[in-house]
């Protein structure tokens, strides 16, 4: 990577501190005034605006995990931040293979939970190339604290890393935890060791020669490989300008 790609600190801090407008953290836990109530999992979900359309994004995993949970327990709720979101009525189009869903997300409640939608200049940005620098934020279960039955807090892991591979269906980040400090926050970056609760979290390029707009996705996570401080994400064109999904991945 040339030194002139690589943010300065004051401009990864900034680009760290923008990410998070666009992601939220997704609970699947039931009421928390019956007996049995706790968080089952956690996972995350981006914003964009392709320019044609505005929608909510995760993977397809995340949500049937919740219907799984739910054929156990009915009261089972899927929540967007602190607010219990109807998930199923709300859905654009999902797929396997891309792991992907997308999903209608008012105005309304984005301003509710204080998110923004991240607007694109094209659709579709350009793939992930090798040795790019990208950003991406999400909220590990790791930092996830149970403060009390209808309390918990949420911690965010957000890193500015290079993209290791690129192929037809996907690309590959290596986390370098070598580099890794604790910019701002409470929790030493250090001390996450599961990167689960990472899904569904979009990765971000940085906009060039100071673009009006900062940040463009470029993929979505979909697991982890936490052996080898791996990250893996779906390019992100196989989303259209609509929101609807091309399953081409065989």
């Amino acid at each position: 990577m040339d030194s002139h790609d690589r943010p300065t600190k004051q401009e990864g801090d900034e680009l760290l501190r923008l990410v998070r407008n666009y992601i939220a953290f997704v609970i699947i836990a039931p009421p928390p005034n019956q007996s049995e109530s706790r968080i089952y999992g956690n996972a995350t979900c981006s914003f964009i605006d392709t320019g044609s359309r505005r929608f909510g994004i995760t993977n397809r995993h995340v949500v049937e995990g919740f219907r799984k949970l739910r054929e156990e327990n009915p009261n089972m709720n899927f929540q967007i931040g602190s607010y219990v979101f109807d998930i199923e009525n709300r859905i654009i189009d999902e797929c396997n293979r891309p792991d992907l869903l997308t999903f209608e997300v008012s105005e309304e409640f984005m301003s509710r939970i204080g998110k923004t939608f991240c607007l694109c200049r094209t659709w579709p940005p350009l793939r992930a190339n090798d040795d790019e620098t990208i950003v991406f934020a999400g909220f590990p279960g790791q930092f996830r604290e149970q403060i009390s039955q209808d309390s918990a807090r949420f911690g965010i892991a957000a890193m500015l890393e290079l993209v290791t591979s690129s192929s037809e269906n996907q690309f590959v980040i290596f986390l370098d935890r070598d580099n890794w400090i604790r910019r701002f926050g409470t929790r030493e970056i250090s001390e996450l060791k599961n990167l689960g609760g990472m899904s569904g979290t979009a990765v971000f390029r940085r906009g060039k020669n100071n673009c009006i707009i900062p940040l463009e996705p470029i993929g979505i996570i979909y697991e982890g490989g936490a052996e080898w401080d791996l990250q893996f994400a779906v390019h992100i064109d196989f989303v259209r300008p609509n929101g609807t999904i091309n399953c081409s991945i065989v």
